[in-house]
């Protein structure tokens, strides 16, 4: 049985890792926004708004503005993605832990696992025990279940 607070953290880890990779993946795509000859790259202001503050002459870099904020845009996009991906990965990998947490508990799921092996489990702490155990050796609870 896994607790509430195991399953949660899978999916925060994966969580903040997207918005971690949106953020990476959005500030790699402005850097490799293209360029005009004489001009450069666009500010950062022209690209998120994809030129509508452009005025005048300056109106013929809006095609160069929009491209540029779908290079931005495509890189947040692939470091959204490649970030939850991350976090699920690392994130999921607490949540396939099925191992019992003692030897009382491998003993427990072992012995429901199999269930006509002439054992008895016992009332308290659920190891197995054999026939006419009384009381059980772990706990010292008396009378086990048949």
């Amino acid at each position: 049985m896994h607790s509430s607070t195991s399953s949660h953290s899978g999916s925060d880890s994966a969580i903040v890792l997207a918005l971690l990779g949106l953020v990476i993946g959005a500030a790699i795509g402005f850097a490799l926004r293209p360029s005009v000859l004489l001009v450069g790259q666009l500010p950062f202001e022209t690209v998120i708004s994809r030129g509508a503050n452009l005025s005048g002459l300056d109106q013929l870099l809006v095609g160069t503005a929009q491209t540029s904020f779908n290079v931005m845009a495509a890189g947040a996009a692939v470091g959204t993605i490649g970030g939850w991906f991350v976090g699920s990965v690392l994130g999921g990998s607490s949540r396939t832990d099925t191992r019992p947490s003692t030897p009382r508990a491998a003993l427990a799921s072992l012995a429901t696992a199999v269930p006509d092996n002439g054992l008895s489990l016992c009332r308290e702490c659920r190891v197995p025990l054999e026939p006419r155990t009384d009381p059980c050796p772990e706990c010292g609870a008396p009378a086990p279940l048949t």
